[in-house]
């Protein structure tokens, strides 16, 4: 004769399965937390290399334009530079993918430290040094440039201030609490993260 035991799951067996479950959903939850600060901190990189490259082209060989902006189409962050040689003709670069959609970035203005500035895909910031000294300066960028890859033209974020840079001291670059700060030393074009 056959017994039938269909008394179901017993109270240890059922802790022992929330238990794994709560164990592996926190571990996921740290392994997504890790990758989008490992993408805020690569971005606040990119940002940092893409400012000094354009720094050390404008007192080298090129007068260079950074602009540095979200785009709305697929929530990327792009760096755009405009390079004039000697000769003065101004060229752009193709755009470049410098980070993914998950971390913000804020941007502070000299003298302003209390107004944030979002790079929130209407509005990038954009950024020229002077070229026999490297500071950084505020410049207009010149007639014809200031269209991306989609036609949309390029604003600095600053309300009124459409195609100008600003001197910017200080990139923010976060995602869920953790912060990277990249400094501008407006007066010397330093730049420490």
């Amino acid at each position: 004769m056959k017994r039938n035991d269909n008394r179901g799951f017993s109270l240890v067996e059922l802790i022992i399965v929330i238990t794994i479950m709560v164990i592996v959903l926190g571990m996921l939850g740290a392994s997504l937390n890790f990758i989008g600060n490992s993408q805020a901190r690569s971005l606040a990189n990119s940002i940092k290399t893409a400012i000094g490259q354009t720094r050390i082209q404008t007192m080298g060989k090129y007068d260079s334009y950074l602009y540095i902006y979200r785009d709305p189409s697929d929530n990327k962050y792009y760096k755009k530079v405009w390079k004039r040689s000697n000769l003065g003709v101004l060229e752009a670069e193709d755009r470049e993918v410098i980070g993914k959609q998950k971390p913000i970035v804020k941007y502070y203005i000299e003298g302003d430290a209390s107004t944030e500035h979002l790079l929130d895909g209407s509005h990038g910031l954009l950024v020229k040094f002077d070229r026999t000294n490297g500071k950084e300066v505020e410049a207009v960028l010149p007639a014809g440039t200031y269209t991306d890859e989609n036609g949309i033209d390029i604003n600095t974020g600053i309300v009124g201030a459409e195609k100008k840079s600003v001197k910017c001291d200080k990139i923010v670059v976060s995602y869920s609490g953790k912060e990277y700060v990249i400094t501008i030393v407006p007066a010397t074009g330093k730049i420490h993260l």
